[in-house]
């Protein structure tokens, strides 16, 4: 390799052909120099090392080649050759970041007076132009706008929100996308052929992808990379270069997430928790991108993932303990599947244990209607700060409660407590959700008025009614016949016990 020059300035595109990953900017820049439609300034906006300079410099170049108007600079010309070494007279660069004050832009519109000396324009490419003053900005609108038919500006700038509106209405603004990392990739190759530097495409495609889209980053990265591997680039000396976990170890921890191995996982997760752990998260991200394109997995197994990685990256953000993070975000990747295993379990125990309730198949009967959309209501109505747990009250009501009949009017249950006090309390408690529940949704079915009619077993008391009606989702419960003051001191009796209540004199 040449060492006098850095990658980034060696290959630096000479013409719009050569431009990398910016073809619409190009084609119009080109369509415009071969037309001889100019404009009297122009905007070129973008992320770093996406082409913006060399752009302009193409453009200026260009304008200023004598085999002008044409669309590619002859090369050959003292023009050309000028502009290539960068001593071009009539091209004048300014850095707005240093040079940011109203008497520089001063010195640069006397400047303008003056005829070009070599070639028919005189061209200002002033490089981060949205460091300059508020006054260097008002000072450079009226010249702008109007510049002696000779003088062309061409403004580069990496935030054009940045940017007057005053200014903006006076140029024509390209906006340079961020290059395509597979352009990348392969603009790295055709330098490495130039070098005559061996590579292997896994190495090549981790430095493309470091740049971010910026072809000046990723070919200072190249150069590192070329002085740390010597003449032949490997994945494994460029990713400990980089400080990146090597491909094959998150092909380990993904295969271990699939295989819901939760030991080795941790371990696994262990040998790289030295990394930083946002970098590990983004290039897991980009493994599973590839497993996306490749069809090796499910895209709904990708998408829990992925959803786990984006909770971690965001706990990340709120400064949490980095290593911890990283353990969390793969162990939630199979935590779901565990859950759902056990519920699966819990259900087929339940199921072999009382397979007559609320395993009732759908087939339209009245029996399967009040299993399978009347007892889930009342379990969702059930109070969250409630002491009877959702699980207590579904178990009391499958074990408890014997659908009969319902002949369009009274719908029928039993219930029977087989001695099982605790189940017997809680059904009293939740009697008023059950017959409301119950009566709201058969009128729904059936369009008619209904009414639960409860048919008790030998040791059914009537204190298992209710003591007065309830209304829930505006349908009122009947109100059932009075008893009296004993009566209903006796009941309380019974359900807290005796000792807890003190009946005063009356």
């Amino acid at each position: 390799m040449n060492d006098s020059k850095v990658l980034a300035l060696k290959y630096r595109p000479k013409n719009f052909n050569e431009l990398v990953g910016q073809e619409a900017v190009a084609r119009t820049l080109k369509y415009s120099l071969q037309s001889d439609s100019l404009a009297n300034a122009y905007l070129f906006s973008g992320l770093r090392g996406s082409g913006k300079t060399s752009s302009a410099r193409i453009f200026a170049k260009t304008l200023l080649c004598e085999t002008a108007p044409t669309s590619l600079p002859c090369e050959e010309c003292e023009s050309c050759q000028m502009a290539n070494r960068g001593s071009h007279i009539d091209i004048i660069e300014m850095d707005a970041a240093s040079n940011r004050k109203i008497d520089d832009i001063r010195d640069l519109i006397e400047q303008t007076q003056y005829q070009p000396s070599i070639g028919r324009f005189k061209i200002f490419i002033i490089d981060e132009v949205h460091m300059l003053t508020k006054e260097a900005f008002n000072a450079l609108l009226k010249t702008l706008e109007e510049p002696p038919s000779y003088v062309k500006f061409i403004l580069a700038t990496t935030d054009p929100l940045k940017l007057p509106q005053t200014i903006l209405s006076r140029t024509q603004h390209f906006s340079f996308k961020r290059i395509d990392k597979h352009l990348v990739a392969q603009h790295l190759k055709d330098i490495l052929h130039r070098e005559n530097i061996e590579f292997d495409d896994e190495s090549i495609e981790t430095i493309s992808r470091s740049g971010g889209g910026s072809l000046r980053d990723t070919l200072t990265t190249l150069q590192q990379a070329i002085v740390y591997c010597g003449n032949s680039l490997d994945i494994g000396s460029v990713t400990e270069m980089l400080g990146l976990v090597d491909p094959q170890t998150l092909e380990n921890v993904l295969s271990l997430v699939l295989s819901k191995k939760r030991e080795e996982l941790i371990e696994a997760i262990k040998s790289i928790s030295s990394y930083d752990s946002e970098m590990v998260l983004d290039e897991f991200i980009n493994l599973l991108k590839q497993k996306l394109f490749s069809s090796d997995i499910e895209p709904n197994t990708l998408q829990k993932m992925f959803e786990a990685v984006n909770s971690g990256k965001r706990l990340l953000f709120t400064g949490a303990d980095s290593e911890f993070v990283l353990y969390l975000t793969f162990l939630k990747m199979i935590s779901d599947d565990i859950v759902t295993k056990v519920v699966e379990v819990q259900q087929v125990q339940k199921s072999e244990a009382q397979p007559q309730k609320m395993v009732v198949p759908a087939d339209g009967s009245d029996k399967s209607f009040f299993w399978n959309s009347v007892i889930p209501e009342v379990i969702i109505s059930n109070p969250l700060s409630s002491k009877i747990t959702d699980e207590i009250l579904q178990k009391c009501m499958e074990s408890h409660i014997e659908f009969i009949d319902f002949n369009g009017r009274d719908i029928s249950l039993q219930f029977c407590f087989r001695d099982n006090e605790s189940c017997k309390k809680v059904l009293r408690a939740r009697y008023g959700t059950i017959q409301a529940v119950s009566i709201q949704q058969f009128n729904k079915r059936s369009g008619k008025k209904s009414q639960l009619k409860y048919l008790e077993c030998e040791e059914v008391k009537r204190e298992f009614q209710p003591d007065k009606p309830i209304e829930l989702g505006g349908v009122q419960t009947e109100k059932v016949e009075e008893v009296s003051m004993d009566q209903f001191i006796e009941s309380l009796k019974e359900t807290f016990g005796s000792d807890k209540i003190v009946e005063k004199p009356r």
